[in-house]
């Protein structure tokens, strides 16, 4: 169904997975190996891997299975955005797999160039919070936010300004009552040194909104080693 997952890329082609060539010298093997070993026609080393989308084994040499593996984790990135997605699209009475289809098929069109799955989800997600808007459907739009916040963090990119719509919506939540006029950051017992200094601040849910508290800026708490920024899991407390 993806196309773009189809492209060659570092991954040989299923003729030349069939013949299992040497990826340096394409010395014709007579069976495809299973391990890591060395061409008995060049003696260089070259790396067998079971690719991610196929299933299919594959021949890489070191540089090339470097590539691979990003690509395999940008795969899996992205899968896991659609995923996070996939109830809200199938709670609006759509089908993910035609919606992932016409989507890819589109932004195909209008960039001409394969769009990555990544892109696609990204695109649905747009999509997905205009419907939600028009429907003042906030418990979705804050699960649409938190994937898209998430997908950011994990792609190493900078989430912040995602994850404050979150708080937002809480915020403008505690606006609209009589009783609420200020909040309080709470911290977690395991938050980084930055988070637990903002830890019993309190402010005006107007101030909280404009100078956007949360997420801290400076947070550097890490679930991914990989990842640039931290991931601040402070929240608002009322102060009534």
């Amino acid at each position: 169904m993806f196309d773009w997952l189809k492209n060659k890329s570092v991954v040989s082609s299923k003729s030349e997975i069939q013949k299992a060539n040497c990826p340096y010298c394409s010395f014709e093997m007579d069976k495809m190996p299973t391990r890591k070993q060395k061409c008995k026609s060049c003696d260089k080393e070259y790396l067998v891997r079971t690719h991610y989308f196929t299933k299919e084994k594959i021949i890489l040499t070191d540089k090339e299975a470097i590539s691979y593996d990003r690509e395999k984790e940008k795969y899996y990135t992205d899968k896991s955005f659609i995923d996070g997605l996939k109830w809200l699209i199938e709670a609006s009475g759509q089908s993910t797999d035609k919606l992932i289809k016409k989507t890819q098929e589109d932004l195909t069109k209008k960039f001409d160039q394969n769009a990555s799955l990544g892109d696609v989800a990204w695109s649905i997600a747009n999509k997905l919070i205009v419907e939600a808007i028009k429907k003042n459907d906030i418990g979705s739009l804050k699960g649409i936010y938190f994937q898209m916040a998430l997908y950011l963090y994990y792609s190493g990119k900078d989430y912040r300004n995602i994850k404050a719509k979150l708080y937002e919506l809480d915020l403008m939540d505690y606006q609209k009552s009589d009783v609420v006029k200020k909040v309080e950051v709470l911290a977690t017992n395991e938050s980084c040194e930055h988070c637990k200094l903002l830890n019993g601040v309190k402010c005006t849910i107007k101030e909280a909104i404009e100078k956007k508290i949360l997420p801290c800026r400076e947070c550097n708490y890490q679930m991914d080693k990989k990842s640039v920024l931290g991931w601040c899991r402070c929240c608002y407390a009322l102060c009534v």
